[in-house]
């Protein structure tokens, strides 16, 4: 709430309060990196999100290699998601945002590299395998 209202300050500093309780709570680590970011400081949002991302879902992946970006750092956006491809490696929807993350690094022939080839794929996931790999060409 504090944050859609543009409150960036208290809701900084709640979710500090939040994360000092419970250091794990994904929720606040986003959202404290999305403070980060909107205040123009991205290897802090990275900083924030560090702790997540040995086993981070596609969001928060996408979200540190979005403010490796922001930060300059090509490389470690790259490293995060060859890290990301190896902790997740047969996992289909993860591999989805990796090649998504993959897209948004400028790397298109790594992203159709990391999609699965859908076995009995429902109709959901055929759409999004095949729009990914429409926009990697």
């Amino acid at each position: 709430v504090l944050l859609r209202q543009g409150n960036t300050g208290q809701a900084e500093t709640y979710l500090k309060e939040v994360l000092a309780l419970v250091p794990g709570n994904v929720t606040a680590r986003q959202l404290l990196a999305q403070v980060r970011m909107q205040a123009g400081k991205p290897r802090e949002a990275v900083a924030v999100l560090e702790p997540l991302l040995e086993t981070a879902s596609g969001d928060v992946l996408t979200m540190a290699v979005q403010a490796q970006l922001a930060a300059g750092d090509r490389a470690a956006a790259l490293g995060l998601l060859e890290r990301a491809v190896a902790a997740t490696a047969g996992n289909a929807a993860a591999a989805v945002e990796i090649a998504r993350a993959y897209l948004v690094v400028g790397e298109p022939g790594r992203a159709l590299e990391s999609l699965p080839s859908v076995g009995s794929p429902g109709i959901e996931d055929v759409a999004i395998t095949e729009g990914l790999r429409l926009a990697a060409m």
